[in-house]
């Protein structure tokens, strides 16, 4: 009987009415990096936003005896903290030596907080693809802790480290897609098409904003290459009859030619779909959008983050102007893409004036056709961001412990510098589609 390992996505507590849930790659990843690796290994992908808790709990207790651990992919918020720790709670109710491992956004930059709950064995911090198949072998007492990049390890009352993982050019593999069924997660998007999937194909991002969790990377950038992800397409296509693709990289068009042939893959099957873009992708290649609306493209992402150029650019670190924003949204416009542009109030130094300036911005782009969907969320200082330490020393109090994590939102975490009357404007001035529509 093989060996098996049990990778584990949370349920995560999406804001209310929201209406999709995304295949969880980040376990898929891990899963295909095992499998290209380790043949005489059986492993289990679970979801819990498809499948319940009490399932898996019944899984574990009936495969107890060749589990070699599970794994628990987290982020920061959301409730994927509590959820990971109650499922680990009871796995330890039904055997205490199951080896529980955690990994994810959250794990990259609190590894040793992490560590610290009593329920949590192992952490592995950096990208899990590069790690996972050390780890096993670390486990089965083949090599030893310091050979498993990115290991925490509590055994003895002593902490055993592996060496340094830091993302690499080669680190994406691509998925397993194996024994999990899609079908769940391809949704109506009425600005994209009415059978969609989301899909990410790189990790990393090479801009410096200094508030955003991937610069936990240190501004490094990997991909898959694009034959698999051209092989991943159109196998969604001709297993589940995809029309639509929604990219949730962190910036799609980091390398533009990679893109371009992506993109020009689509059109062989009539695809719609929508990514995520910088600014500055636009700015230094506006003919990028001749190319993209030709393609099926109906919809572009873009943090724009604010309406005020010394935020943009002394505290955000995000090289574009006002008036620039303004041109590559109005562009966006003009050739019939749907703008959907992210906003954050609330930063370290940011005026209560300097926040009304985002919604009159905000109110500006309103007036283009289409009407672009704008989401504000409130500033929340994640750790290992550049923005981290000036906002605990502005009194930020950051939790302690890996389960006060667990709940901070950017819809509702204020920070002591912003006024609470910025919470009605962060509702108002949310508008999307699907609140349209309620």
């Amino acid at each position: 009987m093989k060996d098996l390992v049990i990778l584990v996505y949370p349920k995560i507590h999406y804001k209310d009415n929201y209406p999709f849930t995304w295949v969880p790659y980040s376990i898929l990843s891990l899963s295909k990096a095992i499998k290209n690796e380790k043949k005489d290994v059986e492993v289990v992908n679970y979801d819990c936003n498809v499948e319940s808790n009490e399932k898996l709990i019944k899984l574990i207790e009936n495969e107890q005896d060749r589990i070699v651990f599970i794994g628990f992919s987290i982020m920061t918020g959301g409730g994927q903290i509590e959820e990971a720790l109650s499922i680990c709670a009871n796995v330890k109710k039904i055997n205490k030596n199951i080896v529980l491992c955690f990994g994810g956004a959250h794990v990259n930059v609190l590894p040793e907080e992490t560590l610290k709950n009593n329920l949590i064995d192992d952490v592995l911090q950096g990208p899990g693809q590069q790690s996972i198949p050390r780890y096993i072998d670390y486990l089965l007492e083949k090599i030893d802790a310091f050979e498993v990049p990115g290991l925490y390890s509590k055994r003895n009352n002593k902490i055993l480290r592996g060496s340094e993982n830091i993302l690499t050019v080669n680190a994406m593999m691509g998925y397993d897609f194996e024994d999990i069924d899609l079908s769940y997660y391809i949704k109506n998007d009425e600005t994209i098409s009415s059978k969609v999937i989301n899909y990410i194909g790189s990790q990393g991002c090479v801009y410096n904003c200094a508030f955003c969790y991937e610069s936990s990377y240190k501004r490094k950038y990997c991909s898959i290459c694009e034959e698999q992800v051209k092989k991943d397409i159109s196998y969604f296509f001709k297993i589940y009859n995809i029309n639509g693709v929604k990219f949730s990289d962190a910036d799609f068009f980091t390398n533009i030619e990679r893109a371009k042939k992506i993109i020009k893959f689509l059109s062989l099957y009539n695809l719609k779909w929508a990514a995520s873009a910088h600014p500055n992708d636009i700015k230094r290649d506006k003919s990028i959008l001749e190319y993209i609306a030709s393609s099926g493209c109906t919809r572009i992402l873009m943090g724009i983050e604010s309406g005020n150029d010394n935020v943009l650019n002394k505290i955000v670190h995000k090289n574009v102007t006002v008036s620039e924003i303004w041109d590559i949204a109005k562009s966006i416009a003009d050739y019939g893409i749907l703008g959907s542009y992210t906003f954050v109030v609330g930063f370290p130094g940011e005026t209560f004036t300097q926040q009304l300036d985002t919604f009159r911005l905000i109110e500006k782009l309103w007036t283009l056709s289409p009407r672009p969907e704008t989401k504000v969320h409130l500033y929340l200082p994640y750790p290992g961001t550049p923005l981290y330490e000036d906002a605990c020393n502005r009194g930020f109090c950051p939790p302690q412990k890996l389960e006060e994590w667990s709940d901070v939102s950017y819809y509702e975490t204020l920070m002591p510098w912003v006024e609470p009357k910025i919470l009605d404007y962060v509702k108002e001035y949310t508008d999307l589609w699907f609140k349209k529509k309620r």
